[in-house]
């Protein structure tokens, strides 16, 4: 939160954001909170290299699928 907050204009931040969305949903399971993050990313950072990423992420999360289950195939 704190790269976030002091230095949200820089690529750092998108990462990080990026990676407490993707550490909210997957390491402690907080569907809802995961969602509300990935939304705030891609509406934050309208172009990235980890878009494409969050917008799967975000439908993966939205559809009920296992990320893990998805991988497999």
């Amino acid at each position: 939160d704190q790269i976030i907050d002091d230095y949200s204009d820089t690529d750092d931040a998108y990462k990080a954001l990026f990676m407490k969305a993707f550490i909210t949903a997957e390491e402690l399971k907080d569907t809802e909170k995961g969602i509300e993050l990935f939304e705030e990313f891609l509406a934050k950072y309208q172009e990235g290299d980890l878009n494409e990423d969050a917008k799967f992420m975000l439908e993966t999360l939205k559809s009920g699928t296992s990320i893990e289950f998805l991988l497999k195939d």
